[in-house]
């Protein structure tokens, strides 16, 4: 988030950065928090899809409106993402190959092969869905 507005010069405002436990109604109350202080937004990136339904419920709750007020992307690709409404967009991880790969660096390790330290990028998939203009 930090570097995507910094490389497109936006910048950060502090009161839009919240740290809350991954879960459901730290999500939500977050996001009350936020209608409450009267600040606005027009898009929520929450760390899961749990979370994202959670920023849902309290977005409805003060009738504001998702996609149309506010767009709204999770991430993970729980089945929960589906069957909301509207349905969240989210992005979903290759687990298969971060497995693969991880198992790969776990026998070099254990093999005492030392490798450099490289970041290792495996690409995601999004699924658009109604919480978002995408689909």
């Amino acid at each position: 988030y930090l570097k995507a507005l910094s490389k497109y010069a936006i910048p950060v405002r502090d009161q839009y950065i919240t740290k809350a436990n991954v879960n459901y109604h730290d999500s939500k109350n977050a996001v009350l928090d936020f209608i409450k202080k009267g600040y606005t937004f027009d898009g929520i990136f929450a760390n899961n899809d749990i979370m994202a339904i959670g920023a849902l419920h309290a977005l409805r709750e003060n009738n504001i409106s998702v996609p149309e007020d506010v767009k709204i992307v999770g991430f993970d690709g729980t089945s929960l993402s589906e069957i909301c409404d509207p349905p969240i967009t989210t992005i979903i991880q290759d687990f298969d190959k971060i497995g693969q790969r991880s198992v790969e660096l776990l026998f070099d390790l254990i093999n005492d092969i030392n490798l450099p330290s490289v970041d290792y990028i495996i690409p995601v998939n999004i699924v658009c869905r109604k919480s978002t203009s995408c689909n």
